[in-house]
């Protein structure tokens, strides 16, 4: 089962890597950048309400129905680290796993098409371990913002996952710090230090899978045996990410506040505040407006 990689995706355009040391002509240089960049990557007037709301309406495109994929060839994505893909592949198969090729989220490369990737599927021999292979790499006029390493550019996970049959899924991959986002009801996760050996990640999800079969009888592992097994998984999935974003009014509070805090750039920023309270009062359901036209009884209340 193809556990959805959407979150690491975003989750990379927001996270920054640690500050580094300018000497006067690359500060300099990079400020020039920075002016240059910022009048696309920010809002000119009331930013901070508007990207909130732009925030959300992504999230709405992309967690209000089933995403659409076409099979693709990793090869044919010139950006893309293909020897990745194939020795990953190998080493996979060496263990008795099997691919069924190279899909894109097409649903998702039309909300950023700057983020578009492919992704590898395959299944343990036993069905029980499915297994997706992604490369991210930054592409446009973000790569200035990688290049000022305010955005970590060159991304390879691998996402192992198990569909459970009382609905529930357990998903583990190398991703432990680029993944701020929330858990979701029915999906357990195990995130691993980036530089975690794949047989490593893959024994850490085997013992887990065994502990969640002792702990509930009767429960058995959704076998994938094909293809279409590992993308009906996903889909159920991403079902259940679904119904939690539309709970929380396509907002994940945690996710904003752990992305914001770790780019240094815009921790303290004026705009990330407002951005913060109209995320906050998005999620709330309670909109600027409305709480602006109570009485002011009722707002002290």
């Amino acid at each position: 089962m193809r556990m959805d990689f959407l979150n690491e995706l975003l989750a990379a355009v927001e996270h920054s890597a640690p500050p580094i040391r300018f000497t006067k002509f690359t500060a300099l240089l990079g400020l020039w950048l920075l002016l240059r960049v910022l009048g696309r990557v920010l809002p000119k007037k009331g930013s901070g309400e508007d990207a909130a709301r732009k925030i959300t309406e992504e999230k709405r495109k992309l967690y209000s129905a089933p995403h659409e994929y076409a099979p693709v060839r990793v090869h044919d994505f010139r950006w893309l680290d293909a020897r990745y893909y194939d020795e990953t592949q190998r080493l996979l198969e060496s263990i008795g796993f099997q691919c069924f090729g190279d899909v894109e989220n097409l649903t998702l490369t039309s909300v950023y098409p700057n983020m578009r990737t492919a992704i590898r599927d395959l299944a343990s021999g036993d069905g029980v371990v499915s297994a997706s292979i992604w490369h991210f790499k930054v592409r446009g006029w973000l790569r200035v913002l990688a290049l000022l390493r305010l955005l970590k550019d060159d991304l390879r996970v691998v996402d192992l996952g198990t569909e459970f049959s009382d609905g529930t899924f357990l998903a583990t991959a190398n991703n432990l710090g680029l993944d701020p986002s929330s858990d979701v009801p029915g999906i357990e996760r195990i995130q691993l230090l980036y530089a975690t050996p794949i047989e490593d990640a893959l024994v850490g999800h085997r013992r887990r899978v065994a502990e969640i079969l002792a702990q509930r009888p009767g429960v058995a592992p959704v076998l994938a045996r094909t293809g279409r097994d590992v993308r009906e998984a996903a889909a159920r999935a991403h079902a259940l990410k679904c119904g939690e974003n539309a709970r929380n009014n396509f907002v994940d509070l945690q996710q904003f506040a752990g992305a914001a805090a770790q780019t240094p750039l815009f921790a303290k920023n004026q705009e990330t505040r407002a951005m913060a309270q109209e995320l906050a009062r998005i999620r709330d359901g309670v909109s600027q407006t409305t709480r602006s036209a109570q009485p002011a009884e009722s707002r002290r209340a």
